[in-house]
């Protein structure tokens, strides 16, 4: 491929690339908004460890559709989190929730959409691995799959905001 921005990418046939093809492909170069709305395109496809490294990377990122897209374990494992926009992304665009590298949020604690999260099935290593104390304990609540055991209190409770976290929660329900 040598003109990157002229190809129609939201019409491109992703399914008919071979693994040379897929290998082929400047990444860093595609304009994931228009790929992600054609009708083949696969999170799989791109290669993430090139994307990832590339100076576009936070572009590219920036560009998906996070809230359209499905996100298999694979794809999980290889995306760079600190670069996904979650104000768009949906906890429920993930195969497995226990894939989203809760360590590794950072900045992004505050705009996950924690009233989306399915808690009943996140496993022990991502309870762990949860920050009790930037989780918005408010929008958790909302979820109907949430239960106060899920929480580490003891982690909480040595908080900071552990005050400010005991207040977001509607108690009453």
């Amino acid at each position: 491929i040598t003109n990157y921005k002229k190809l129609k990418w939201d019409e491109f046939d992703f399914s008919a690339l071979d693994s040379n093809s897929k290998e082929s492909i400047d990444w860093a170069q595609v304009d994931l908004k228009k790929a992600t709305k054609s009708n083949t395109f696969d999170m799989a496809a791109v290669d993430w460890t090139e994307l990832n490294s590339s100076k576009s990377a936070a572009k590219s990122y920036k560009a998906i559709d996070w809230a359209n897209v499905s996100i298999s374990s694979d794809v999980s494992a290889q995306l760079d989190y600190s670069k996904v926009d979650f104000k768009k992304f949906s906890p429920s665009s993930l195969d497995n929730i226990n894939d989203l590298n809760f360590a590794t949020l950072g900045k992004n604690y505050k705009k996950l959409k924690w009233d989306e999260i399915n808690y009943s099935t996140l496993n022990d290593a991502s309870k762990e691995a949860i920050d009790w104390a930037q989780v918005d304990l408010k929008k958790a609540t909302q979820s109907n799959t949430f239960d106060m055991a899920t929480v580490d209190w003891a982690e909480l409770n040595e908080s900071k905001s552990a005050a400010k976290s005991y207040k977001a929660i509607d108690w009453a329900n």
